[in-house]
């Protein structure tokens, strides 16, 4: 009946119908074979082997025109007929039991269900490759414009980079250094930052007060940015906050969304989801500086330098010994890249003999 039809329409999506057509490529003759009807869409795969799957109504100008092979099992294929003649195919047939049972000791047996998560998985699949190339192109136009005309910019220069732990009280500013600050170092006044990250603008900290008169910072300030696909926007600091002309946006690769720490900044999001004195130190590894100095870099729960104890973002055992981790992969990162580059903790209380320790108190 193939040989003679000019095509041919199978009419059921289940199990005889994915082994005919198994059957049917093994043969040659899927060229043969329009598409697969069905009443409804519903539970059934959007084709099956390359077959698009359509509902029966959607087929008007087909039923005087192919043949339509009901592939059920015959219990079912009567009142089928029936409907296909109610439609209008003026030419019908059944595929028997006994068919089947022999095309089925040829084929391997997919089942429909197969052959959908098949089909969802490849969607699934192209879905998140178009997702990856967009946020790439994205970190590529935020971080190119962030970062491009500092590359190797501090070379021969010492960098400090002033995090918020207690033992800054205890720094004294370096003189001729370059400081980088993050969060609320800004308020340390005097200390005088030629940079200043930032990354959580989240509303209950601007609610408090945490990041006060940073309208008023005259440094350099990169505010951190995350992805579409993180789930973690209410983390970025929201537009008003990025007015002043002094603001620039960067993207961040949050949590267990890294794959590494690149070199390249201008292409990759900075390292350091989990706190942004990574993404500081990230940044002053790729202006290449003779020294690298953390100060405040306590990455232990003892609070901040003005006293206070923020509940929500206090440090625990625990993420303390992630962020060590991270710290020893930056270290293990600068000493293949960067080898030159000093780096020394002053006052080290977590990062106790990852890096130079160097004591003032």
């Amino acid at each position: 009946m193939l040989e003679e039809c000019e095509g041919c329409v199978l009419y059921g999506a289940g199990l005889v119908g994915a082994s005919v057509l198994q059957y049917l490529s093994r043969e040659k003759m899927m060229s043969k074979v329009i598409c697969i009807a069905v009443k409804s869409m519903d539970r059934n795969p959007g084709s099956i082997l390359g077959v698009p799957v359509c509902e029966l109504n959607e087929l008007e100008s087909y039923k005087d025109r192919y043949l339509f092979l009901i592939t059920t099992l015959e219990h079912s294929q009567e009142s089928i007929a029936g409907e296909l003649e109610a439609f209008g195919c003026t030419w019908i047939a059944g595929v028997t039991n006994i068919y089947y049972a022999s095309i089925r000791e040829q084929t391997h047996d997919l089942s429909p269900d197969i052959w959908s998560e098949v089909h969802k998985g490849l969607e699934n699949m192209y879905t998140s490759l178009i997702c990856l190339i967009e946020e790439q192109n994205e970190i590529s136009a935020v971080n190119s414009n962030a970062f491009a005309m500092y590359r190797n910019c501090y070379r021969g220069r010492d960098v400090v980079i002033v995090a918020t732990g207690p033992t800054l009280n205890s720094y004294t500013p370096i003189e001729g250094a370059v400081h980088i600050g993050v969060n609320t170092a800004y308020k340390k006044r005097e200390i005088s930052l030629d940079y200043l990250f930032v990354q959580d603008g989240r509303s209950e900290f601007l609610e408090q007060g945490k990041f006060e008169d940073i309208g008023n910072v005259k440094c350099k300030i990169f505010m951190g940015r995350v992805s579409k696909n993180s789930n973690l926007e209410r983390i970025e600091f929201p537009e008003k906050y990025r007015l002043n002309g002094n603001v620039t946006d960067y993207m961040i690769a949050l949590g267990h969304a890294r794959t590494g720490i690149y070199r390249d900044i201008c292409h990759h999001a900075l390292y350091g989801g989990n706190t942004v004195t990574l993404s500081a130190f990230h940044f002053a590894l790729f202006t290449y500086p003779k020294r690298i100095y953390l100060v405040g870099c306590d990455n232990a729960p003892t609070g901040y330098y003005d006293g206070t104890v923020d509940e929500q973002c206090l440090l625990n055992k625990e993420k303390a010994g992630w962020l060590k981790k991270d710290y020893q992969a930056m270290k293990q990162f600068a000493q293949i890249h960067y080898p030159e580059t000093e780096i020394i903790s002053i006052n080290p209380v977590g990062l106790k003999g990852i890096f130079k320790d160097l004591y003032t108190l």
